[in-house]
């Protein structure tokens, strides 16, 4: 950043000399005649000759003076390590040198080290220069420690460089150009923001900003601007770095600094990325493209199309980002930027074995990479390169083998290469891997590294050895901090990571399989439940939790600002690699400077991670259902989960490996496990293509009612296979249980364990709810089973019932007025004593326009005002705020994020290609990208209405107000809101999961997409099964609320009704003591018995005993 001038040619008059001595004066006069017509190496070479005469003629003193001539001629031919020579000899024996002399010595010295980039030795002899010359002027050291700070900053040892420039900027005379101080404090803000103090950042870098602006340099102050910008984005203040972008921006365009604006608008885009406003940042990344085309700059150019190809990942648009990277590439080989290059490499590779499953082009890509960073010396990156290596060889080591993300792909194209080969290959790369995880500090690299290791052990036969590498990979996992940077590739993120549980789950159950013994059970669930609570992790860190309490925002912000301070500081540690006996002598002295400063370094990263565990621990302390947030450590302890169970009752979780289905019994006396021999790839097939989307979806949007006989008679078949996977084997240990509490994941997650046909009878299927009363339950909220059940008679009621949203329109459910008549009346709620929020609107059937339908309300609910209470997001708020409510009952529309991406994806798609899209349409589309701008599964909502002035036209509507109420929105409520609430009715679609199978005709009557598309869409994004636990269920059980009923499909409102009334009327007949699981399972028993009996309560044509109709509602909880 900072250079001196090359000093002046040294040049003095030759005294009389003896005649012997002659000679050298010829060849002196040689040698200024070559320098002067430029032959610079010539030169050197005579003044060399020179002075080895003159030293041989006694004239040592003139001698040295003709030597400093040499040097500076090899610094004009470029030939550094020379002059480097030269003047480590000079200086080595200055003698009486002339201070001014010795002065220019050194600093031509330091100017030949920064050209060999020796930038240990360049410390080394700006020290020593300081020692020589102890009274240098105040300017002259300024300049001294401003070189010592680019020499440490280009050593990316930040902190001695930091402490550099500011004793630089200290020592700097007031009068001094303005520009060099703020050159001085800009370094150093930079180098503050990479080890994590983001304070003295910010102050560093608005000092610049400050001294730019009063002496009106416009580059200068949009330089200063963007530099902020970015260190905000570091810290994760967006709106702030999204301001001071944009004021760079305008600077830039108003002085006409194009290059800078196209690279502040790629850094514009990668703030609007990190926002989740995907268009804004796409049209970014495309301007900062056109803007590198037009100024002809290619090199800028290479990394927006970079950009633009990492945001493609992100959406799931991986043949876009293909072409991207590809594009990339062919300019970075271009432009000789090697790393530019790497990295691309590195995304071309990963598309090709994610998208294409060509891992043959995606190893050659890898190893590309690998060699160009080791060529590069960039340690970090190569055991990156290493890991993906090592990944490629593990799946062609076993190419039949599933990955759990990859669950739906064909068979990969793999190199040629055997088992065994490929093996040992893997494991080689994974060592690499490991040695260089640990030099650079990353525990991302050190978990994968273990992984991989644990993966070959297993296949070589060495279990215990492979759970070592698994426990010790997975307890760095769950003490990590995510960041928004860490999981917005989530699909990638959690590739990793599912893969890393199923393993170690597939090592324990050999283990225990050999051994019998009941730890490695408790070791696979706790994996199980480890990697659910990952998923949640991934998810919140996703978005930016706003918590109603004050107390709880601070602490939360607290701990994201010290994660993100100690994750700075962490990444900088110095990298220390082992130096070779014959190494360089700058080799050596960057090995020792690097050692010294990782190892203070290290001691920072310490005691921010001792800060850390301080507020975590308080965090867990006072807001243990939010634990998961910043932990994902599960403790699982299978005897207190026996105390909790009674006699009659057992738990099953069931785990799905690659080629197997565990299902581990627990119960009161006895923990047992079996083994099924079922792929996860058959098992998954059977629940969602042929039961979820061709005999749920594909029957419940079916109005030709002469199949209903045949959809009824292929639900059974596929529900009477189901049982013989997920019951028939553990027959023996239900035998004698009256309750089932299921736990599972994944598409099992979505199987209507009520509904599992064990027989036909009379020509009558027998579900299983006729046998058990049946409960859904993760080992997370086992401990709900210690609680007692409620006591008293259920006093208060909120209801939310037939919203409509202007901003988000779906179609109006006035059904639902009276399911919550109907509950209503069950409950014997005191009029007084609830409250009820409804839209008094219905769709006329002719003209598909909206019609009041007050009298009926008034006629059903006489106390409620007229008109009723809309029930808007604002209104839901105010209710719960003081909430004594027993029961929350949600009559609506449920959206898990998934659903709405598929849903708004055909409609964007339409747009794009210039189709006429409805009001409607562009509002919800506007919605989302304002409102729903993270593609976290937390933004999954609940549907109330919206208030009556807004319109996303007219205004941005604030996310507390816009009626879409997230489960991030229902986490961020205070849990004291929910004190008194024993439980929540979501009376919605699939509001119990956030995986939805999707069906095959969009709104517009199109095909949406083929099921591969579907599936690989919905994939890449990261919302793949395993996910589904990111539901209201698990939202709401956080609260402390003992049952949640929710959906798993879509639901038929008429049946839901019906259901629901059953419910309460049980609930009601149990008097004082309430057991939900009870009186829900004989609800569903009871709509069992009145269709095989012949009864239709619904009136439909005939007696509805699919299970479409009543198998849809599962009750979580106790």
């Amino acid at each position: 950043m900072f250079r001196f001038a090359a000093a002046f040619l040294v040049s003095f008059m030759l005294c009389t000399l003896p005649v012997q001595a002659a000679g050298f004066e010829q060849t002196f006069k040689e040698a200024q005649a070559a320098y002067k017509t430029g032959k610079y190496a010539d030169a050197a070479r005579l003044f060399v000759q020179t002075a080895d005469l003159l030293k041989k003629a006694k004239e040592t003193a003139k001698a040295q003076m003709v030597l400093g001539n040499a040097a500076i001629a090899y610094m004009q031919a470029e030939d550094y390590a020379s002059a480097v020579t030269i003047y480590e000899n000079l200086l080595s024996n200055p003698g009486k040198a002339d201070q001014k002399i010795l002065l220019k010595s050194y600093k031509n010295l330091v100017i030949c080290h920064s050209h060999l980039e020796q930038h240990a030795l360049k410390i080394q002899t700006l020290e020593r220069m300081m020692q020589a010359l102890p009274k240098l002027p105040k300017a002259e050291i300024s300049n001294v420690y401003a070189q010592m700070g680019d020499a440490y900053r280009a050593l990316e040892i930040y902190a001695p460089a930091s402490a550099a420039y500011d004793k630089a900027a200290h020592l700097l005379p007031q009068d001094a150009d303005p520009r060099v101080r703020g050159r001085l404090l800009t370094a150093m803000g930079l180098c503050q923001g990479n080890m994590g103090d983001f304070a003295s950042a910010s102050e560093s870098l608005t000092q610049a900003k400050e001294l730019a602006a009063r002496i009106s340099e416009p580059l200068t102050v949009a330089e200063s601007d963007s530099n902020l910008g970015i260190l905000y984005w570091e810290r994760g203040d967006y709106p702030q770095a999204l301001q001071l972008l944009n004021n760079s921006l305008e600077t830039e365009r108003k002085n006409t600094l194009r290059r800078n604006e196209g690279v502040d608008l790629n850094n514009l885009g990668l703030v609007k990325k990190s926002m989740g406003y995907f268009p804004d940042a796409m049209r970014a990344f495309e301007d900062a493209l056109a803007i590198a085309r037009e100024v002809g700059n290619v090199k800028d150019e290479a990394i927006a199309l970079s950009n633009r190809a990492l945001l493609n990942r992100i959406t799931g648009k991986l043949s876009e980002a293909r072409a991207d990277y590809r594009a990339a590439l062919e300019l970075y080989e271009r432009t000789g930027f090697q790393e530019g290059k790497a990295g691309a490499l590195l995304g071309v590779g990963k598309i090709a074995e994610r998208e294409d499953r060509d891992l043959e082009t995606a190893l050659n890509c890898y190893r590309e990479a690998l060699d160009i960073y080791s060529q590069l010396r960039l340690p970090r990156n190569q055991a990156e390169a290493l890991l993906q290596i090592g990944g490629v060889l593990k799946q062609t080591a076993l190419p039949g083998r599933t990955s759990r993300d990859l669950v739906f792909d064909d068979e990969p194209t793999v190199p040629k290469i055997g088992k065994t080969e490929a093996l040992a290959e893997a494991e080689k790369a994974y060592q690499s891997a490991l040695l260089l995880a640990e030099q650079v500090g990353s525990k991302e690299m050190l978990w994968a590294a273990h992984q991989g290791l644990g993966f070959c052990a297993f296949q070589k036969g060495q279990p215990e050895e492979a759970l070592e590498h698994y426990t010790f990979a997975i307890n760095l996992v769950t003490a990590m901090r995510t960041s928004l940077e860490s999981v917005e590739l989530l699909g990638e993120y959690m590739a990793g990571k599912e893969d890393l549980y199923s393993e170690a789950m597939e090592v324990c159950a050999r283990l225990h399989e050999a051994t019998q013994d009941v730890k490695y059970l408790e070791m696979q669930m706790q994996f199980d439940e480890t990697l659910r609570n990952e998923i949640q992790k991934a998810s919140a860190a996703l978005v930016r939790m706003e918590f109603a309490d004050t107390n709880k925002q601070k602490l939360y912000d607290k701990l994201v600002a010290l994660g993100r301070k100690q994750a700075k500081a962490e990444s900088t540690v110095p990298v220390v690699a082992p130096v070779p006996a014959d190494a360089s002598e700058e080799t050596k002295l960057v090995h020792k400077i690097k050692t010294e400063e990782a190892k203070k370094q290290r001691a920072t990263v310490q005691q921010l991670d001792q800060d850390y565990q301080t507020l975590l621990a308080e965090w867990k302390e006072k807001y243990p259902g939010d634990a998961v947030i910043f932990e994902s450590s599960a403790r699982l302890d299978i005897p207190k989960i026996q105390q909790a169970l009674s006699d009659d009752q057992i738990l099953l979780h069931y785990m799905q490996l690659t080629d197997q289905l565990i299902i581990v019994c627990i119960s009161k006396d006895k923990v047992d496990s079996r083994i099924i021999n079922v792929s996860q790839k058959e098992l998954n097939d059977i629940i969602q293509k042929k039961f979820l989307v061709e005999y749920i979806e594909g029957y419940g949007r079916n109005d030709d009612h002469q199949k209903e006989e045949l959809y009824l008679n292929k639900s059974i078949s596929i529900l009477s296979n189901l049982y013989t996977y997920l019951i028939n084997p553990i027959q023996d240990l239900v035998l004698n249980k009256n309750r089932l509490y299921i736990s599972s994941d994944g598409f099992l997650a979505q199987v209507p364990f009520c509904a599992l046909v064990s027989d036909i009878y009379n020509g009558k299927p027998n579900f299983l709810i006729e046998k058990y009363d049946i409960a859904y339950i993760r080992p997370s909220f086992i401990y709900t089973l210690n609680r007692a059940n409620p006591k008293g008679k259920i006093k208060k009621m909120l209801a939310v019932a037939n919203p409509y949203n202007i901003n988000f329109a779906m179609r109006l459910l006035p059904g639902t007025i009276s399911e919550v008549e109907k509950a209503n009346n069950f409950l014997k709620v005191d009029q007084l004593e609830k409250t009820i929020g409804l839209e008094a609107l219905k769709e006329n059937e002719i003209t598909k326009k909206q019609e009041s339908i007050q009298e009926y309300i008034s006629s059903i609910f006489p106390e409620l005002p007229t008109p009723p209470d809309r029930p808007t997001e604002k209104w839901f708020r105010d209710k719960i705020n003081n909430n004594t409510y027993e029961i929350i009952y949600f009559a609506t529309h449920g959206m898990p994020y998934s659903n709405t991406y598929s849903t708004l994806k055909p409609a964007i798609k339409k747009a794009k290609n210039n189709g006429n899209l409805s009001d409607a349409w562009k509002r919800k589309i506007k919605m989302a990208e304002k409102n729903l701008n993270t593609q976290s599964p937390l933004n999954g909502f609940l549907y109330l209405s919206s208030n009556l002035d807004d319109n996303i036209f007219d205004n941005d509507i604030a996310k507390e107000q816009d009626g879409l109420l997230t489960m991030k929105e229902i986490i961020e409520l205070p849990d004291s809101q929910f004190i008194n609430t024993r439980y929540v009715i979501l009376s919605a679609c699939n509001t119990g999961v956030t995986f939805v199978p999707l069906y095959i005709k969009n709104d517009f009557g199109d095909a949406l997409f083929d099921d591969k598309e579907i599936e690989k869409d919905l994939r890449n994004i990261g919302w793949i099964p395993g996910i589904d636990q990111i539901s209201f269920v698990e939202t709401f059980m956080k609260k402390g609320v003992l049952n949640v009923y929710a959906t798993l499909w879509f639901a038929d409102d008429k049946a839901s009704a019906h259901l629901l009334s059953y419910f309460m009327k049980e609930l009601v007949s149990q008097g004082q003591e309430q057991d939900a699981v009870a009186a829900f399972s004989k609800a569903q028993r009871n709509f069992i018995t009145d269709c095989k009996e012949g009864k239709n309560p619904l009136g439909y044509p005939s007696p509805p005993l699919h299970p479409y109709f009543w198998a849809v509602g599962a009750l979580f909880g106790k």
